[in-house]
């Protein structure tokens, strides 16, 4: 799409034409401080998210850039454009509405969008060490990048920041029947949990999302599938700090997933990994 700016929203600095026309990829740390910031968007693949800010270099001058196809901004600094990001995420309404969002709210975006991003990030961790001990389960490598994407994308998005607000306020995770069919969604919908490969009996514990009503099958799970979900249990792991995989896995077979035999060998040597 044709990017077309108003005078209302120019920003000062070279055109946007000639951005472009001398764009510079960033580097993994401009990166990685982008993303940890939550100056993201959520076009990718399965709502993954990817940086709001771009680099060009301009008459041997550096900019970094934020746009939508309404307006953009251009700043000196990558801290400066991520700041800028706020105003600009704003314009991406078709409406052009300057949307008022109260603190609060701005808040509780902002830190699911860290908080989550750091968990994909422990997951992908994670993945490494177990493809470093066993170089059969590469592919593992591939299918973290697009882990947790979904969150990204309604209908999780929105119940996601509530439950993620919850749980930093200490507040458990009773978010009502909107986190229920969010929870439900993401489980049905993502290979690292065994609902994905058994969707017809999927389902959860209205009243505690860590638990099930009824025990199902994970027995069509694949090998990448299982190693991703160990990753997953290492993450979360890593980050409560109140447990290991290795509990947590026995704390639910058989009682929320029950495996085939091979998967249980599996299941055992990937956690060793961890241990």
């Amino acid at each position: 799409m044709k990017t077309i700016i108003t005078k209302k929203y120019a920003s000062k600095g070279p055109e946007m034409k000639t951005l472009k026309k001398n764009k510079k990829p960033l580097t993994d740390e401009e990166r990685k401080e982008v993303m940890d910031s939550g100056a993201t968007w959520n076009f990718g693949s399965n709502g993954k998210p990817s940086p709001a800010v771009w680099k060009a270099e301009v008459d041997g001058k550096v900019w970094y850039v934020c746009n939508t196809h309404r307006a953009y901004q251009c700043k000196p600094t990558l801290k400066g454009a991520i700041k800028a990001f706020d105003f600009i995420e704003t314009t991406s309404n078709r409406k052009i509405k300057v949307i008022k969002i109260s603190e609060t709210q701005k808040e509780k975006k902002d830190f699911f969008k860290k908080r989550t991003n750091k968990h994909i990030e422990r997951v992908q961790d994670a993945a490494k060490k177990i493809v470093d001990r066993y170089k059969e389960y590469e592919k593992l490598l591939e299918q973290v990048k697009n882990h947790d994407a979904s969150k990204f994308k309604e209908p999780e998005m929105t119940p996601y920041i509530e439950l993620t607000w919850l749980k930093k306020q200490d507040q458990g995770d009773d978010g009502g029947k909107d986190i229920e069919k969010a929870t439900l969604h993401h489980i049905k919908n993502n290979k690292h949990h065994p609902e994905y490969h058994n969707k017809e009996k999927a389902n959860i514990d209205s009243t505690n999302r860590d638990k099930s009503v009824e025990c199902i099958s994970a027995k069509n799970m694949d090998d990448i599938s299982v190693a991703e979900m160990i990753a997953d249990w290492q993450a979360m792991a890593e980050e409560l700090g109140t447990n290991t995989a290795r509990k947590w896995y026995n704390d639910v077979k058989n009682v929320r997933w029950s495996f085939s035999k091979k998967q249980e060998e599996l299941i055992d040597k990937l956690l060793k990994v961890f241990e």
